[in-house]
């Protein structure tokens, strides 16, 4: 039986533009509720009332042609009898990177076992989907607001003041599935939805916005200036009428009656400016419960930090910003439809004049409203804040390995890395919980290698592999992310996922998601093959629709020539338009991408004798093999002893780690050299007159150095324990929850850098393999090498709240 058979998916027929929200209300009779269920999927996301109680959120990432739906208990939030039903849902309408864009719909089923057949009986259907069932839309949420971040698409702004909305009947939706035997169900478990996470009042005081700076003529001191003073440049978005704002703030003292929240009897607030502390890092839902005496407008900024000395709300165009229009009263709001990250919460809170007349928060923000004179002496309203933070949502995890040693840094180390691994699985791998929330292949290599070790868990990394290999594009690369689009695309990254395939398949042992992935691997490993020359080399591409990415280091970092001086003219923004990058000219050869290629085809000829293709494993070996014969006379140096990055026309450019790492693990070095290189990435170039530097690896790749040097564990293992006690107990030091994307922390990427990032959890496999020998892979190394101490692995159940300090 289909669970939609009858069902046809809706949608409201006057509702189809991007970032809208509309509310299907029923009523549903339910005899036995132990049994009740519902399957369910809805284009972007969705969350489920019954009776008043949230029961569910949060749809799978899919693509059109696989869409996946959700199978929901509801034995929690119904009774026999009528129950009533709110299925709000959001249609997001634009393409970005963690979604792609297809015609809005619901698709649901409501069933319940048929007593009659007694306990083993059938269900019966209750409800499905059809025209005619009630829907509205909900326009408290305003639809013309900023885009959080071009990952992530819109932010929100909603006025508690509007009207609700009239039902009107559902129509048929524009779905592209004709089939229902298209649909499948969600491959992992649902997310766990905490309850409000405490929130610690740490900064107060007054904020004057823009509009009533210096600059028009105020005086510019602190105040509590109206709302509808607000912007006096319509220019500014949100993000930064908060970045922008003259603040003064004090640390806040027990005195001022500031407690820690959720408050049951509130918090009275004498101030216009809050900074709210959750204690650490954390991904969740919004939540804001607060009472005012007249209608006040929030502007709610989130952060990783507070570098600035308030919560960094706008950043190159980013707007890490909402805003709430509040009735007079008690209002409760959770938006479950979009998670934010980070670990601060600030809150502007402005009365609105009674001038001012009831209208969209999309005209305010724009400027159309009528503005009023901030300095017109109006007498702020009482607030009362009971709560705003997050409730958190983590992946549910059956188990963790917890690392227990006599080094205590190793052990906080150790804690952070899994806190910074889980912080980063949602629907799927992301590359960071704040800014992207994305599927990358290098970022989920190292998520899913970590994850291996720390939760011997594979029905996560199999859904992620699957989601990537359906991005497969018509020139044998792979998207930049899944689901998802984006103008341009990394060619490494591709070869990566034959990487992380070979390594799912060697940990899994699961032969049979190979299997089904074998012909995507196959035309990515072809794709390569096909682009070797009469070198034995690939090219690097040359389209600005390629990203020549390697990792984020100069030179290697795609937007700068690999020939400096040659640079010129050949300048122009790329595809992205976000960054000049160079016109690459014709028959560059980068060595990252010899070796990434490398260690793809190698990781290929294995899956394919492990399945029993030894011809094609045979094939796949010689192409690797005709790269390996070619690498060294090509990219070897010898004035430096190492192999440099680029090499085109008789030149070498470029010296790195990265390079060097790639090289000794893709076994590219012959044998008398492969320990002088190994010094290289301990102790930099050879004593000799060498001018230009040697450009260290970032944590992203670190793993390849750290596994170059474990070739000789007994030489150079204890280096590699001590960089990492070095790198990342700078970062502890600094006082990190979660470990960054780079070691430059949030002044990365012009003010950019995430706080959070999966692929820097490398302590987590250099700890369970070299130190604890968890796989019993015959790696474990001395104490004396390691540092730790004596080592002991324990398995802990339900570890979700655990991992996060909850």
């Amino acid at each position: 039986m289909s669970p939609f058979e009858h069902a046809l998916p809706i949608w409201h027929p006057a509702a189809s533009e991007p970032n809208h929200y509309v509310e299907f209300c029923f009523t549903v009779p339910v005899r036995d509720s132990a049994s009740c269920r519902m399957y369910l999927h809805v284009n972007t996301t969705y969350a489920l009332y019954i009776n008043g109680n949230l029961a569910d959120c949060g749809s799978y990432g899919d693509f059109p042609e696989a869409p996946v739906y959700d199978t929901l208990s509801l034995e929690d939030f119904v009774a026999p009898g009528d129950n009533a039903f709110r299925l709000q849902a959001y249609y997001q309408g634009e393409d970005s990177f963690t979604v792609i864009d297809y015609p809005p719909s619901a698709l649901f089923s409501i069933w319940e076992k048929d007593a009659a057949f007694g306990e083993d009986g059938p269900l019966r259907s209750l409800l499905f989907s059809g025209p005619g069932i009630p829907v509205r839309r909900l326009p408290r949420y305003a639809g013309d607001v900023p885009r959080i971040t071009p990952q992530l698409s819109f932010t929100f702004h909603y006025d508690a003041r509007g009207p609700e909305g009239g039902l009107v009947p559902a129509v048929c939706a524009p779905h592209r599935v004709p089939e229902m035997s298209a649909f499948i169900p969600r491959p992992i478990r649902k997310l766990t939805l905490l309850p409000p996470l405490p929130s610690h009042p740490v900064l107060a005081g007054s904020v004057v916005p823009p509009a009533a700076s210096k600059e028009d003529g105020s005086s510019g001191q602190p105040g509590m200036p109206s709302a509808s003073s607000l912007p006096i440049q319509p220019s500014l978005s949100p993000a930064e009428q908060m970045q922008l704002s003259s603040r003064s703030l004090h640390a806040v003292t027990m005195r001022e009656g500031m407690r820690t929240l959720p408050d049951s009897t509130g918090i009275s607030l004498s101030c216009n400016d809050l900074i709210l502390d959750l204690g650490s890092e954390m991904a969740g839902f919004f939540l804001l419960d607060m009472e005012v005496s007249a209608p006040t407008r929030i502007y709610v900024g989130w952060g990783e930090h507070l570098d600035d000395g308030f919560v960094r709300t706008a950043v190159g165009g980013r707007c890490f910003t909402s805003v709430l229009t509040l009735p007079a009263g008690r209002t409760r709001f959770l938006h479950p439809f979009k998670r934010i990250a980070g670990r601060y919460v600030e809150l502007h809170i402005y009365p609105i004049t009674s001038a001012e007349k009831i209208s969209s928060v999309t005209k305010q923000i724009s400027g159309e409203e009528n503005n009023s004179d901030p300095s017109s002496g109006e007498t702020p309203c009482d607030v009362k804040l009971y709560y705003a933070g997050l409730r958190p949502v983590y992946y549910p995890l059956q188990e963790v390995n917890l690392l227990k040693t006599e080094n205590p840094k190793a052990d906080r180390i150790y804690e952070v890395s899994l806190r910074t691994l889980l912080l980063c699985m949602h629907e799927h791998y992301e590359d960071c919980p704040w800014r992207e929330q994305a599927l990358y292949t290098m970022d989920s290599r190292n998520q899913m290698l970590m994850g291996y070790y720390a939760f011997e868990e594979y029905t996560f990394p199999a859904a992620s592999l699957r989601l990537i290999a359906l991005g497969l594009r018509e020139d044998n690369y792979l998207e930049l992310i899944n689901p998802g689009k984006a103008p341009i695309t990394i060619p490494s990254f591709t070869a990566i996922f034959l990487i992380q395939a070979g390594e799912y398949l060697t940990y899994s042992k699961d032969k049979q998601l190979l299997t089904e992935l074998l012909p995507a691997l196959r035309r990515i490993a072809r794709g390569w093959v096909n682009r070797l020359d009469s070198t034995g080399l690939i090219p690097r591409e040359t389209d600005l629709n390629y990203w020549n990415f390697y990792e984020w280091q100069t030179g290697l970092e795609g937007h700068s020539h690999p020939f400096p001086a040659e640079h010129g003219k050949n300048n122009q923004a790329g595809a992205t338009g976000s960054r000049a990058r160079a016109i690459e000219p014709a028959n560059i050869y980068d060595a990252p991408l010899q070796g990434f290629v490398s260690l793809g085809l190698k990781a290929m000829a294995a899956i394919e004798s492990a399945l029993g293709y030894d011809d094609l494993s045979r094939e796949w070996t010689r192409a690797e093999e005709s790269i390996r014969a070619a690498f060294h006379e090509t990219f070897f140096d010898p004035a430096t002893g190492c192999y440099r990055s680029f090499f085109s026309e008789g030149r070498r450019a470029h010296l790195c780690e990265l390079t060097q790492a790639l090289a000794l693990c893709a076994d590219l070095v012959p044998y008398p050299l492969k320990d002088s290189v190994r010094r290289v990435l301990t102790c930099g170039l050879p004593a000799m007159e060498i001018s230009e530097p040697l450009y260290p690896i970032t944590l992203s790749h670190s793993i390849f150095k750290y596994e170059a040097l474990m070739e000789d564990a007994a030489t150079y293992g204890s280096f590699v324990f001590k960089d990492i006690s070095r790198q990342y107990g700078f970062m502890l030091d600094q006082g990190a929850t979660s470990f960054w994307e780079t070691i430059d922390g949030g002044f990365a990427f012009e003010k950019a850098g995430s706080l959070c990032h999966g692929w820097s959890a490398v302590p987590i496999y250099i700890y369970l393999r070299y130190g604890a020998d968890l796989k019993k892979e015959g790696t474990a190394l001395l104490p004396a090498i390691t540092g730790l101490g004596s080592i002991s692995v324990q398995k802990k159940t339900a570890p979700g709240e655990y991992i996060l300090g909850l």
